[in-house]
């Protein structure tokens, strides 16, 4: 009820504004609190990113009311996720593809702390076409890499995740970026890892299992019906001798790379 009324109110202040202002200055009001919003929102994210100047300026768009800190940015970016993702969208949709970016890009950091939010799909789905209409190759593989890594640990989503790193490796290629290039096949063996559990435990159990989990058995490894040591799920990703955990691959050490191919 609550929500429909707040919809209700908004088409009809939206409908009020048109009838008295006209659309031109609707909409010119409408780009002006989404950008404010995410310059808000990039300059929060940017608090959890290791390799950011501190020294710098933070972009907020009024300092003196900004969050200070990590624990103000991660409670502010968390209760206005809503609208700073709203402001996302409307910065895309109406081309604002640099602004997406910087947003996406900042939030890369803050992402691992809420990895359990399904829309990083969408947000790095937006930056990843934010880069390509820019033209920026690089950026693009960067973008798709952190798409990777959203469809396979957000959403579970591992067929959707090797799309993304196989495009991933394709746009470092023809970037010449040799980091990215390097990072990208990393992603898609991941990915295939996750993908290879998926079916073994489908085809152990009968039926899809639920998401993964940790176990004491393979701690930091996903369960699973069967006791087979050289099946995906009980060898881990690439028939690795050491069980690797997905959970210690998100918030390993600067340089190493994630679940989906995103580097911590």
């Amino acid at each position: 009820m609550t929500v429909g009324w707040r919809s209700s109110t908004r088409e009809n202040a939206d409908t009020q504004v048109t009838a008295k202002d006209g659309p031109v200055v609707r909409d010119a009001a409408l780009d002006r609190t989404a950008r404010w919003m995410l310059s808000r929102a990039t300059a929060a994210a940017l608090h959890f990113d290791a390799d950011h100047d501190r020294t710098a300026p933070s972009g907020d768009p009024d300092p003196d009311s900004a969050p200070t800190g990590r624990e103000e940015a991660r409670a502010w970016l968390a209760a206005e996720r809503a609208q700073w993702l709203a402001a996302l969208r409307r910065a895309h949709d109406t081309g604002g593809y640099r602004e997406v970016l910087d947003a996406a890009e900042a939030m890369h950091w803050f992402s691992d702390l809420y990895q359990h939010w399904e829309q990083w799909v969408e947000v790095f789905r937006r930056s990843s076409d934010a880069a390509r209409a820019l033209g920026s190759r690089r950026e693009e593989a960067v973008h798709l890499n952190y798409l990777a890594w959203a469809h396979n640990l957000c959403v579970h989503d591992p067929r959707a995740a090797l799309v993304c790193a196989d495009a991933a490796l394709a746009a470092a290629r023809d970037s010449e970026d040799g980091l990215q290039h390097r990072r990208s096949p990393t992603a898609r063996e991941h990915c295939n890892g996750w993908a290879g559990w998926r079916r073994h435990t489908r085809g152990c159990a009968g039926r899809p299992t639920a998401s993964p989990r940790r176990t004491s058995r393979r701690p930091g490894w996903p369960s699973c019906p069967c006791s087979t040591p050289s099946a995906p799920c009980c060898a881990g990703p690439a028939g690795r001798r050491k069980p690797w955990s997905p959970t210690a691959a998100a918030s390993g050490s600067a340089g190493r790379v994630s679940p989906g191919g995103r580097r911590n």
